[in-house]
């Protein structure tokens, strides 16, 4: 059965506290700023555009303000004059990640939305552990098989794009039918990705290999379902109450040789000891640095714990 309102999904993923809402910024802080500093890779997606993914490496990048960043050498053929456009940064050997939303004309990207994001996909998909041995790959069935972690690229009703990342373990996604099935596991109380297909159906999908240094993309039109598909996606007895199907409509691939730094150095960065902690400062972007942030940090810290003890 299709899930067609959001009180429907709701009913099936509670509302999210307000508070969460003040975890996404309007610009850089000096958290944000600190995870950067650390970081090596980001991958970057540009909504209606034939080549919608690619991979940058930190030379790639340059912040000029906190509300704006420059691409350098980064070529991008049939850019329209302003293109929504969202990145996803990464920190070898580190699970969570940075989010930034906005818009890019010519080398420039106006930042509108900027925010933290949670370890839980990573976690599932074992992402810093690459697939060895390497599988030889020739086709989506085999390559939507070996994937273990993805991205939903979706864009809400002012064409706002969202980049939100997807673990699952070996044959965790699914190709049946022609289409695509993306699970919905716990801990996703935004549900930024649902709440926009909802008002937008229009989703590309892009899959990874751990290890290998590309994607596949999938896009068409998607929709919420919560029939008895999801079965086949149990994790130790436990079955997603819902998730996203992609009638599928184009597909592509995309080289991303700049991810060779991710995995090269995910078990040698040895300069994480001065990255904040996740918890830290997710809690201080919701509740400030006083007394209300250290309160909401020991709650956060919790949270977070209990959540990594429950992946599925």
């Amino acid at each position: 059965m299709s899930i067609e309102t959001e009180k429907q999904l709701r009913a099936i993923i509670p509302p999210h506290s307000p508070l969460l809402d003040k975890r996404v910024l309007a610009s850089l802080d000096a958290h944000c700023e600190n995870y950067l500093s650390h970081s090596r890779c980001a991958l970057l997606a540009l909504a209606n555009h034939p080549q919608p993914f690619y991979a940058l490496n930190a030379k790639q990048w340059t912040f000029t303000s906190a509300t704006s960043m420059e691409l350098n050498d980064v070529t991008i053929e049939a850019l329209s004059s302003k293109q929504a456009a969202s990145l996803f940064f990464w920190i070898p050997g580190v699970d969570h990640g940075l989010r930034i939303n906005g818009w890019l004309e010519q080398n420039r990207i106006t930042i509108e939305q900027v925010y933290l994001h949670c370890g839980r996909a990573a976690m599932r998909a074992q992402w810093w552990q690459p697939t060895h041995p390497q599988p030889i790959i020739d086709d989506d069935a085999s390559w939507v098989a070996h994937a273990r972690y993805g991205f939903l690229f979706s864009q809400d009703e002012q064409g706002l794009s969202q980049l939100s990342p997807r673990g699952e373990p070996n044959g965790g996604f699914l190709l049946h039918q022609g289409c695509l099935w993306i699970p919905e596991r716990p801990g996703n109380k935004y549900a930024i990705s649902l709440r926009n297909v909802l008002k937008n159906p229009q989703l590309t999908v892009a899959l990874l290999i751990p290890g290998l240094y590309r994607l596949r993309w999938w896009h068409g039109t998607a929709s919420i379902d919560d029939g008895d598909v999801w079965s086949a996606c149990a994790v130790d007895g436990k079955t997603p109450k819902l998730g996203l199907r992609l009638n599928i409509h184009t597909s592509g691939s995309a080289p991303l040789p700049a991810l060779q730094s991710l995995w090269k150095n995910a078990n040698a960065n040895a300069n994480t000891d001065t990255l904040t902690p996740f918890s830290k400062a997710l809690s201080e972007h919701m509740s400030g640095k006083g007394l209300m942030g250290k309160l909401t940090h020991g709650v956060v810290n919790h949270i977070i714990e209990k959540d990594k003890r429950q992946l599925y």
